[in-house]
């Protein structure tokens, strides 16, 4: 990386910036202006000096399109208004209940329950099935 011998600063410095991995003054300088706490942090009282040597050496077509804008792109999900939910037409409470009877019984399974299980199962059936007919 050619570049790298022109800059300005010690070889100590100069090994750091290779360590980098940029193969041209633009991919540093990208770099730079990608994080430059990161950079400042990295190089130190030379982080500047570098800076404005790899400016002289990027294209003034390069620095112009880096420094306008970003184009914003549409990501993600569309956010727009929901439809109300509609009340259920059967009764809430009544199917929670059943659910946490058919829950309970399940857990506990004897010859016994397993005859209320069918029934429970049959109401729960029979409510949910009811209400979306309505």
């Amino acid at each position: 990386m050619p570049y790298i011998d022109e800059l300005p600063v010690s070889d100590e410095v100069k090994r750091k910036i290779a360590a980098l991995g940029a193969s041209s003054p633009e991919a540093l300088l990208s770099l730079a202006q990608a994080s430059p706490d990161a950079f400042d942090a990295f190089l130190g009282s030379n982080a500047d000096a570098i800076r404005n040597f790899l400016r002289t050496r990027v294209s003034q077509v390069d620095q112009a399109r880096w420094s306008s804008p970003i184009p914003s792109f549409a990501l993600g999900a569309r956010l727009e208004t929901r439809p109300a939910l509609q009340e259920p037409s059967f009764d809430i409470a009544r199917r929670d209940r059943l659910f946490d009877e058919i829950s309970l019984l399940r857990r506990q399974p004897t010859i016994e329950n397993q005859a209320k299980l069918v029934q429970l199962e049959a109401d729960l059936n029979t409510l949910l099935e009811t209400s979306s007919g309505k």
